[in-house]
């Protein structure tokens, strides 16, 4: 809280520290959440401790509970549906963060064949991934566009 808090100024003590509770949850495999390790006279801060144990969830964890925050504060009553490509953690990260946060909903492109059966991209309600038979590039750029310019 204290550091968000410094960049997050549009938001009350109390939205910030629910966005924070509601993310770093029991979807994290330590208390702490982000561990600082000593090793050989350094110290490192363990950012894979999340549901897809990717440095990502650090991040996709609270950004939908920040989106939806400043909806209700902006009154926007709309559903918010990100669109998004991945070729690997991003998008299950992604989808972890979304997933069963009220109000959102992901979907996320992936090259059918380009992507290890540990990254691909899982189903829930409020999710969904499609895999085109395109590159990791075409399903970015198709993402940018928002509509697939090919057949699929």
């Amino acid at each position: 809280y204290e550091v968000m808090k410094l960049f997050l100024t549009d938001y009350t003590e109390e939205e910030l520290k629910s966005c924070i509770e509601n993310a770093y949850d029991s979807k994290f495999d330590t208390e702490e959440i982000a561990p600082l390790a000593k090793a050989g006279g350094a110290y490192y801060l363990e950012l894979f401790h999340g549901s897809t144990i990717a440095f990502k969830d650090m991040a996709l964890s609270i950004l939908p509970h920040l989106m939806t925050t400043a909806a209700k504060k902006n009154h926007v009553d709309k559903e918010i549906v990100i669109l998004t490509a991945t070729s690997g953690d991003t998008g299950k990260a992604a989808m972890a963060g979304f997933a069963d946060v009220p109000g959102t909903r992901i979907i996320v492109f992936y090259p059918k064949d380009g992507v290890f059966n540990a990254m691909r991209p899982g189903w829930s309600a409020s999710l969904l991934s499609i895999g085109l038979p395109f590159s990791s590039r075409t399903c970015t750029v198709t993402c940018g566009r928002g509509l697939p310019t090919a057949p699929i």
